[in-house]
């Protein structure tokens, strides 16, 4: 690192120490419903205040301003140089991308960015936003679209298995209007894909499972016949089996007495007796 004048660096990346920042975003974002334009914002935010204050701790020689404000910073260190010719910190520019980035291979970017020929479309802000921060005409998006879904049908029914959704991603490109249909991501169609499969699965199960179905439901006329609501409604009803009644006691039970002798032994509350004393 010396060739970018970095006398001292420290790491904390695959540790523990790392979290402290993810707090800081999970504070930054609460429960807000941000966009995604807004969600760049804010982490550029938080993420120039975390360079700047590891710039601080870490690097030899950097000045402690006490605030963020960039521009300051500018003209305190070009009033250095001009005064004293002393360059009090630089940054490096490098290759590095954050927030929005681009995730598709230079195959679909290039195919991508002829497909052009589909006119001038309308896009929203946030479509916009993604489209220029991954450099292409359109944003790549996740199906949720029934056009797209309908269009996905076509293309897959038609194969007998899908391995490459890379290719897929390409081939993609025919159903893409712009409006309707946008471009996915390899990742986009993989995680479709199963959802689709699954569909197919159960829509193939209940086709197989009609006539089982169909009599069910007739024995289940016969059985619960139903009855019209004065809406047109239907109420299913079957008449329930009363209960049996309970047994008459015995006759012997029936007795208000307070106690019984059972055997000769006393069972119950035995009565008062008094005792009344003979006096001699």
């Amino acid at each position: 690192m010396k060739k970018y004048s970095l006398e001292l660096i420290e790491c904390f990346r695959g540790t523990n120490c790392v979290e402290s920042y993810h707090k800081n975003l999970t504070s930054a974002f609460g429960k807000w419903s941000l966009c995604i334009e807004m969600s760049g914002c804010l982490l550029a935010e938080r993420r120039h205040r975390h360079k700047h204050k590891c710039a601080e701790l870490l690097r030899l020689g950097t000045p402690f301003f006490g605030h963020y404000n960039t521009w300051d910073n500018d003209q305190l260190q070009n009033l250095t140089k001009e005064n004293h010719d002393i360059q009090l910190y630089d940054y490096i520019d490098t290759d590095e991308s954050f927030d929005t980035i681009a995730l598709h291979n230079t195959t679909l970017h290039k195919k991508l960015v002829k497909k052009r020929t589909i006119g001038r479309v309308k896009l929203t802000r946030e479509q916009q936003h993604i489209s220029n921060a991954v450099g292409t005409p359109l944003p790549l998006l996740p199906m949720a679209r029934k056009d797209e879904y309908e269009a996905y049908a076509k293309y897959i029914l038609g194969r007998k298995e899908v391995g490459d959704f890379n290719k897929a991603a390409e081939d993609w490109l025919e159903y893409v209007d712009g409006v309707n249909i946008m471009p996915k991501l390899p990742s986009h169609l993989r995680t479709y894909h199963e959802t689709f499969t699954r569909n197919l699965c159960i829509n193939d199960c209940m086709k197989r499972a009609g006539d089982g179905t169909k009599k069910l439901k007739e024995l289940n006329a016969e059985v619960s016949p139903t009855n019209k609501l004065g809406d047109g409604a239907e109420l299913s009803w079957k008449e329930p089996a009363m209960p049996s009644p309970m047994p008459e006691p015995a006759v012997t039970a029936m007795h208000t007495a307070p106690f019984r002798i059972i055997g000769g032994t006393l069972v119950g509350k035995p009565p008062d007796v008094k005792v009344i004393k003979k006096v001699p």
